[in-house]
């Protein structure tokens, strides 16, 4: 990596930024996800690979929020977009903007700082081209990942109704079969199960009423039991 010698102030910014592109060393899927056992390129990763290489060749960023909303599920949930505008400057004072999207779901108040950071994250990673991990190829800051295989769990697990057609009145009934599951399920294998098998029969995008909490998608009423199992509380909940 280069150092501070290396700046030359009359650089423009694209070519300020193809410098730096030269000098980001790869950021592989390094993070854990405890709770729901998947991997993550993070945020912090991603600032610290990027960061000598910009400051070598004098870019820095200006990021901006042009638009926001949000929406609440229920009492517990609210889910934030917001659409930013980065700017990125050269040593020459000139600069180059883009424009990027972010979501995220949080059942505390971290939506919005989760919003912004997936937006960030995927603009160091398109704007820079980024080198990741061969092995894998990046699935973003999921809220509800698909957990990853894992043995086939030894106690009993709450099937969830078979989908064979595609009909919406069968796919609601599953759906809510495995959220009522969800709900009584004490254990985070048997938890597991349940959202291999909504996966597969394509249940995590239907939406279900939520006793005490509105209408939303099962996956998330599937993770946010899978949260509440991870801290040890086996007692069931309304999502």
């Amino acid at each position: 990596m280069n150092d501070r010698t290396t700046l030359t102030p009359n650089l423009r910014v694209h070519e300020a930024l193809a410098c730096v592109m030269r000098d980001v060393v790869p950021v592989g899927k390094d993070q854990v996800n405890n709770s729901q056992r998947y991997r993550f390129r993070g945020i912090d990763d991603l600032m610290s690979a990027v960061a000598g290489p910009m400051r070598a060749h004098g870019v820095f960023i200006l990021p901006e929020v042009i638009e926001k909303t949000s929406e609440r599920h229920g009492e517990k949930m609210t889910t934030v977009r917001i659409t930013m505008r980065y700017r990125v400057y050269g040593p020459s004072g000139d600069c180059l903007e883009a424009t990027v999207p972010g979501e995220a779901s949080d059942f505390a108040d971290k939506a919005t700082n989760k919003a912004m950071s997936a937006a960030l994250k995927y603009f160091l990673l398109q704007v820079l081209m980024i080198p990741v991990d061969g092995r894998s190829i990046d699935d973003g800051d999921r809220d509800h990942p698909e957990p990853p295989a894992v043995t086939e769990p030894t106690a009993p697990q709450k099937p969830v109704q078979p989908t064979a057609a595609p009909e919406p009145d069968r796919l609601v009934e599953a759906a809510h079969n495995a959220m009522r599951a969800a709900i009584e399920a004490t254990d985070a294998e048997e938890l597991r199960g349940l959202y291999r098998q909504a996966a597969g029969h394509g249940l995590l995008g239907v939406p279900v009423r939520v006793p005490n909490a509105g209408e939303m998608p099962l996956a998330h009423v599937l993770s946010f039991h899978g949260e509440r199992l991870a801290a040890g509380n086996p007692k069931a909940v309304a999502a």
